[in-house]
């Protein structure tokens, strides 16, 4: 792990600090694998998949287009995690 460095008061990704922020994804690149992401939120892949269409994970991206490998942001599984896992956006089933 790295430790950003921060001086009380200042202010890191938007969050406003009094002590150092250590980012628990640091030694992920800038995009994770399926595989990453799972390790690092301690899911199953069809778990975050599920979450993924209730609207309650990251959405992944392609960066080389349909028929690539998927990715995802690690700033956006950062934050995630550090929201609690909560749900992203309500989506409501049509009946």
């Amino acid at each position: 792990m790295s430790t950003i460095a921060s001086h009380s008061g200042e202010t890191v990704s938007g969050v406003t600090t009094t002590q150092p922020v250590t980012d628990p994804f640091a030694k992920y690149g800038a995009l994770m694998t399926y595989e990453e992401v799972c390790e690092a939120v301690k899911q199953h892949r069809r778990t975050i998949e599920r979450k993924i269409e209730l609207g309650q994970f990251p959405q992944p991206l392609q960066p080389g287009g349909p028929g690539t490998a998927i990715h995802f942001r690690r700033v956006d599984i950062a934050a995630h995690v550090a929201n609690g896992l909560k749900p992203i956006r309500r989506v409501r089933k049509k009946k």
